[in-house]
């Protein structure tokens, strides 16, 4: 998490911020890519025949 300097103004402020949620969606963005390949993954070792 990014702290907040006190010597910052309001416009830094407001861009640090707005650069905080950016980097939130970033890291959803990416775990759900990585939910979807891992779902595949799972998905194609199901469909495939164990023999024991």
């Amino acid at each position: 998490m990014i702290t907040k300097n006190m010597h910052f103004d309001m416009e830094t402020d407001m861009a640090l911020e707005e650069l905080q949620e950016e980097l939130e969606g970033i890291k959803l963005m990416f775990n759900e890519k990585n939910c979807f390949k891992q779902r595949k993954k799972e998905k194609k070792f199901k469909n495939k025949l164990c023999w024991e």
